[in-house]
């Protein structure tokens, strides 16, 4: 479904902020270009406001299984992104 759409950008976004994260941790003096990246750019970039609309029109279309399945799969993978992304940027 159109779902799928918003689900990527935010887990993009995940991965680019836990990204940020771990370089920011590696880095010194680098908290502004990292407040930058993670609120101004990755922060915008993710819709949490779209997936909220998008749950709540799943549930009042009645797709109650839906609507579990799209904010159980965009959690998890966001929590994973961001994982992986903090992983490689450890590693950087």
């Amino acid at each position: 479904k159109r779902h799928w759409g918003t689900v990527a950008v935010n887990v993009g976004a995940c991965f680019g902020l836990g990204l940020v994260l771990a370089l920011n941790e590696s880095c010194t003096g680098s908290t502004g270009i990292a407040l930058l990246m993670g609120v101004g750019f990755f922060g915008s970039l993710s819709t949490f406001s779209t997936f909220v609309v998008e749950l709540l029109n799943e549930l009042r279309a009645g797709h109650g299984l839906a609507a579990v399945v799209l904010a159980v799969a965009s959690i998890l993978a966001g929590l994973l992104a961001c994982s992986a992304g903090y992983g490689l940027g450890t590693y950087a």
